[in-house]
């Protein structure tokens, strides 16, 4: 006997990254289709169609109809990446006089330490999550970002262990 492939539900097998399925602009096939397309992205169009008991043409119009949409931003690989697993991770928090917040946020986001940058609100005004071989780059990094006027403060929290994370995507 031949098991039937678990559809991955919205609620209980995928959060999103945080969406609320009931204000995402996309209906339960979609949903069904994005759930699948998130744990195989290079599954084709007809094994989700066998999947979902739906036709294959049924299934490429709407991954067009997300994508012309910006739904669906695009399909890629994700790395297991041997610096974020043996090397050191850290959450910086700096602080910026307003003026010169642009400048600190492109200087991060051009850094290739840099997985993630936020602004975010409260005592600090930016977060990135950063990722070193050694503990000397990450100090020489925070060193040399405190040293640019516009940093007012930095606080730096060091990952010692990880529960739970969003694949490493290079994009």
């Amino acid at each position: 006997m031949t098991k039937k492939k678990k559809i991955p539900s919205w609620k209980f097998d995928h959060n999103f990254y945080g969406l609320d399925p009931e204000t995402f602009p996309v209906d339960a096939m979609d949903q069904k289709i994005i759930g699948i397309l998130i744990e195989n992205s290079r599954i084709s169009c007809t094994e989700v169609a066998k999947t979902l008991g739906v036709n294959e043409s049924t299934v490429r119009r709407r991954i067009g109809s997300m994508m012309k949409k910006g739904i669906i931003k695009g399909f890629t690989v994700c790395l297991s990446n041997p610096t974020v697993e043996s090397g050191v991770r850290a959450y910086l928090y700096v602080k910026v006089g307003t003026p010169f917040l642009d400048e600190i946020v492109e200087h991060l986001c051009e850094s290739e330490h840099s997985l993630s940058v936020y602004r975010i609100v409260g005592a600090y005004d930016i977060v990135s999550e950063v990722v070193f071989n050694q503990m000397n780059e990450l100090h020489r990094f925070y060193d040399s970002l405190f040293k640019r006027n516009a940093v007012q403060d930095i606080m730096v929290h060091i990952v010692v262990n990880c529960y739970k994370e969003l694949p490493l995507i290079v994009g």
